[in-house]
């Protein structure tokens, strides 16, 4: 407990009137810098220190939660597959290609073929006619004709075969099995044209009409 005697006023130091607050500087004259009490009074009279604003650059808190994070779901990735995303294409195989280049091979070859024995195609009659027994074969005309009709057909399959597989092949898919529908188009044209070749033979209608 401090003494009276430094709760007095200094000499000379004017009072405050009755009910009237006494302000710092006059408790300073009053009481002298040094007394207690008005330290009290001045750490009471200071406002506190303002707390330094939030930066205005600071990112904003979120007020939501992710889906799924409230009951537990398991919340997407990066690395899976969005909703309503288109899945990925699958890896074409090795062997498509290999096997679509030889079959695309084996076809020109066969087209050459027909292309450059189109005189041999009546002796192929010649042979046919001789193991069936029909007789002789006289439709050498229609045959020519026929050799010209196989060969173009041929030649034109193939042309759409190999068109079909590139435009097939850019897009990922499995194409050997282009050639294997292009060969067997061009086997049922060759067939249709020599049936229609042996139709004009009057041995062979002869055969057929008993």
């Amino acid at each position: 407990m401090s003494d009276a005697r430094d709760t007095m006023p200094a000499a000379g130091a004017p009072r405050p009137a009755y009910g009237e607050y006494a302000s710092p500087e006059e408790l300073r004259e009053i009481l002298g810098p040094d007394h207690p009490l008005l330290r009290d009074v001045t750490d009471a009279l200071t406002p506190p220190a303002a707390a330094p604003a939030a930066s205005a650059t600071a990112a904003p808190t979120p007020d939501w939660t992710p889906s799924g994070a409230a009951t537990g779901a398991p919340a997407y990735s990066t690395a899976s597959p969005q909703p309503g995303a288109k899945p990925a294409a699958k890896p074409r195989p090795r062997w498509d290609l290999p096997i679509t280049v030889g079959l695309l091979v084996f076809g020109a070859f066969n087209v050459v073929s027909a292309l450059t024995s189109r005189d041999l195609y009546p002796q192929r009659f010649e042979q046919v006619f001789q193991i069936m027994g029909v007789g002789d074969f006289t439709a050498t005309g229609a045959a020519v004709a026929g050799a010209n009709w196989d060969a173009g057909l041929q030649l034109a399959i193939l042309v759409v075969t190999i068109a079909v597989v590139a435009l097939v092949v850019r897009r990922l898919r499995i194409v050997f099995w282009i050639p294997l529908v292009g060969g067997a188009l061009a086997s049922i044209a060759s067939m249709i044209v020599a049936f229609s070749v042996m139709l004009q033979d009057p041995a062979y209608l002869q055969m057929l009409q008993g």
